[in-house]
């Protein structure tokens, strides 16, 4: 093989990129938002890209849940914000991504609702004049 020849891409060569759920920050009673690393493995933007979340079941699916996270993909980490959570609830989530002839999950992550009263909101206590 001709090494000054470049490896052009084919649809066999179409691998899935690399999804990590790192953090969730801002979880509140009802609303969470995660921080997800995505890593290209090919010039090709995925077919399908979800966030899968849910509370029943520990490995999340499409059936369930999702978020569709194509409109955010890029190299790097993107903030997905998930609302419409019950309080003090277990949730499992991870990351659906398909090409053309591959498709998988990546790792669990899960994270816990606040229980109800404990979000953190600017309060107003009283007018003082002068």
């Amino acid at each position: 093989m001709d090494p000054e020849i470049p490896d052009y891409e084919s649809l066999e060569n179409d691998p899935l990129p690399i999804a990590t759920i790192k953090s969730a920050s801002r979880v509140f009673l009802r609303e969470a938002t995660l921080s997800i690393v995505l890593s290209p493995t090919s010039s090709r933007i995925p077919r399908r890209l979800y966030l899968c979340y849910g509370k029943d079941s520990d490995r999340p699916d499409t059936l369930q849940l999702k978020v569709d996270l194509l409109p955010l993909y890029r190299d790097g980490t993107i903030d997905v914000k998930i609302t419409n959570l019950l309080p003090a609830t277990l949730y499992y989530c991870r990351v659906y991504a398909e090409t053309r002839n591959e498709k998988g999950y990546s790792d669990v992550f899960k994270f816990r609702t606040s229980t109800s009263g404990t979000d953190i909101a600017w309060k107003k206590i009283a007018d003082f004049p002068d």
